[in-house]
Formats: C-alpha cells, structure tokens, sequence
C-alpha cells in the first residue's frame, strides 16, 4: 500500500503552483490537477550519497567534534523570507515557494552551484516546517524529492533522504522508509551528514520500539557523540524517550529538562517535535512534563534573579546610616549631618522596587501561559549592570485562544544580541496579573 512518502512511486512540485504532482519514474510529463500547469521531468536521477572512505571510529568522531559549536544560518538573499529560527511567516509563503521553485530551476542546469543548493536546502526545511504544521503530507513529499533530484551534494542528498525516511516512518511505511535510509552514508566525518544519519536511524528506532538502537546510534548522553544544532532538538527528544523506554525515567527527564533550558527557544523546539510525532508512539509520555516542571522552575529562577540586586542595592544604601546613627543616638550628630539618612531612603526606594519587580518576574515565568511573541522594537532603559545595558523589549503576543496584543518586557542584552532580535518570534510566558508584562524565554 502506498502513502505520500513511499519509496515507490515519485512525487514532485507542480512548476506553476507548487502543489504535489506524481511523475512517471522514466520521465515525461503530467498536468497539475489544481492548475493544469504540465511538469515536466527527466528519468527519476540516482539520489544515494556516495559513501564515505573507511577510517577509524575515533579519527571520525575526532572530526565530527571539530566541526561542532557551529550553528546554521541563513544563507545570503534569504533575510526579508526567513526568520533566523527558520519560519517563514503565512503572507510570504507564496513568494518563498516562487524563489524556491526558481533556485530548483538553476540548480537544474547548474548543479555544481553549492551557493544555490545551500539556499534550496535551507528553503526546503523552512517550507517543511509550515507545511508540516498543516499536515500537508504530499506537499512535503514533492519538496523534498523536488530538492532531492536536483541536489549533487551529498550533504544535501542526505539530508533531504533522512527528512524523506523519517516522515516515511511518522506514517508507517517501514519498508519505504528503509529505502529512503539505504541510499544515506552511514559513517559520514561530515557533521550535517552524520547527524542528519543518525537522527533518522534513531527515529526509525521509535517506530520499531527498539530504544537500545536508539542509544546505541545517539548515545546514552548529549556528550557522547556530537550532533549538528540543527537536529540538536530532535536529537534531544529521541535520546530522553530511549532513556524512558529502557526504564531510565528520571535520565530521561533530567536530560530533557537540561535541553530545554540550554538556549533560547529550545524548549519550544522540544514541544514541536514531540507534537510531530504520532501520538501512538507515546514519545516522552512519562518524562516530558516533569522536564516542563523542571525547565519552568530553571526559567522562573533566572527571571527572578534581580531581587538579589534590589537587596544589595537596599544594603548598601544603609551603610551611611550605620555610621550616622549611633551619633545620633547620643546627640552627638550636627543637624546638617542628618540629610545622610535621606541616602537609606533612596536606595531603599529603588532596590525595593528591583526587588518587586524581579519578583513579578519570577511569578510569571512560574505559572503563567506560554507562548510566542514578534519583537517589536528595542529601546534602551538607560541602566547598565556589569556594563550591560538593560533594555526595554516591546513585542506583539500571541497566546492560544486569544488576540494578539502588545507587552514589554525588561531584559539585559549586549547591543550585538539586541539587533538580532527584531522581527524574531520568540517564547515567551504572560501571567493574567500583569497583563503589560512578559517574561522572553532568551
């Protein structure tokens, strides 16, 4: 039986529209049945990656770390479509398929173009991201073979066939899924191309209800084999369910939660790839929500953390107070000697007020909804702590069930992480209470 992501049928996207058009494996062409634009496509190309030259294990890993600690990024020309965490917004998703289909169609005639193909397949994972959330199962198909056939480098080529076997797998289809993994490099020292191998074997792992492959593949902790940031979420959930899975639950939970917490907006990294998944395969069920606990309780601590500098703020202002006082006591203190106790007042004003503050901080970190937030704009507070300026953070929230409306919130960013963030979807908590506050999960 066929699904959208068998091995054996090709599945590629219309020229004019970009809906899921099946094409005959010897070439020819084929009418889109949403607007009758006819694809034409040569003989089905030979996709499998070449495999690459034996070495010793601990040479390959020794590469692979070399290469770690390097987060993707977007490539050149794709600024105003993608946003840094690789989304692409509903009203530009027409015009990303457009530059899609056009750098498809370059990499046709010039498939030595790595420029080109690095762009389609950053593209390709964005798009897949949208297209996922609406279960566009066919649609993902024909992206992914789409930038499949066109690609000559075997990091592309592999990336795409694990994103092919995967989703092969989410629905059932083991043996194609199998197909889609055969024609992968399983001892790649490329750290992309192995990552991308052993997410996919590990995924593969789930369906069969195997968590010793899983761990023997991801290993039994983040430090025991590196993994492109890229499938570091994925990555992440698949090691805690294996841990869970062979009997580890508090391994499990405790990895997961110290993922969650690591770098901003991998906990709703974590969220989305469990979402993924089919519910029957129960991936994290006993894990995840005390690593929800965990990581809310970690964020809520970091929130909360100026209180402690509205206390020292209060104690030292108290210090002149200290000196002045016993004088006073006995009478001994000139009366314009008395204006040194408006010092304890003032500091005392202002590091209760931190204080607070942090506290409102840490109560919305701690028990308010979750959700996601558009940084609007960035102004500063004209206070520095450690030579860090605190900066006001406006943004436009959106929760589920509700209106987007505007918040700020108060945070400590270097100038150069402050630019980055505008126009960023970030994660965010919002506690009823305090309807104009956030806190931003970053």
């Amino acid at each position: 039986m066929n699904t959208p992501f068998s091995y054996r049928v090709r599945v590629l996207a219309c020229d004019g529209c970009g809906a899921a058009v099946e094409m005959p494996h010897g070439g020819g062409d084929a009418d889109c049945e949403r607007c009758g634009t006819p694809t034409v496509a040569p003989m089905r190309p030979e996709t499998a990656v070449p495999r690459t030259p034996p070495m010793q294990e601990q040479e390959r890993l020794a590469r692979l770390r070399q290469q770690d600690g390097r987060p993707p990024s977007r490539p050149p020309g794709l600024e105003a479509l993608v946003s840094p965490a690789g989304r692409i917004d509903a009203w530009k998703l027409d015009e990303a398929r457009l530059v899609w289909g056009a750098t498809r169609a370059h990499l046709r005639s010039h498939p030595s173009d790595i420029a080109a193909a690095e762009r389609l397949a950053f593209l390709t994972i964005s798009l897949s991201n949208t297209l996922g959330a609406s279960s566009d199962d066919l649609g993902l198909r024909a992206l992914y073979e789409g930038a499949l056939e066109v690609m000559a480098s075997p990091r592309h080529r592999q990336l795409m066939r694990g994103c092919l076997a995967r989703d092969a797998a989410r629905l059932g289809a083991l043996e194609s899924a199998r197909a889609w993994l055969a024609g992968c490099d399983p001892a790649s020292d490329d750290l992309p191309s192995d990552s991308a191998y052993r997410v996919t074997r590990a995924y593969l792992s789930v369906a069969r209800d195997e968590p010793e492959a899983a761990l023997r593949v991801l290993g039994a902790s983040d430090a025991d084999v590196p993994i492109h940031d890229m499938m570091a979420p994925i990555a992440a959930v698949l090691r805690a369910n294996a841990l869970e899975r062979a009997g580890d639950v508090d391994a499990a939970r405790a990895q997961l939660a110290r993922f969650m917490t690591s770098r901003s907006g991998l906990a709703g990294a974590v969220e989305s790839v469990i979402e993924s998944m089919p519910s029957r395969w129960r991936v994290c069920a006993r894990s995840l929500q005390g690593a929800r606990r965990e990581h809310r309780r970690r964020l809520a601590k970091r929130a909360g953390g100026g209180a402690r500098t509205g206390w020292v703020i209060v104690f030292a202002g108290s210090l002149p107070a200290s000196f002045v006082l016993p004088g006073l006591i006995a009478g001994e203190v000139p009366g314009p000697m008395l204006i040194v106790l408006v010092i304890p007042l003032i500091f005392a004003i202002w590091g209760l007020g931190i204080v607070r503050e942090a506290r409102r901080q840490r109560l919305i970190a701690e028990s308010g909804r979750q959700g996601q937030a558009r940084v609007l704009a960035l102004d500063s507070t004209g206070t520095k702590i450690n030579h860090v300026p605190l900066m006001r953070v406006d943004v436009e929230v959106r929760l589920p069930g509700q209106a987007p409306f505007r918040a700020s919130a108060k945070k400590l960013l270097h100038p150069r992480d402050a630019l980055t963030l505008i126009g960023r979807e970030v994660p965010i908590c919002w506690h009823p209470k305090y309807p104009d506050e956030i806190v931003i999960d970053v």
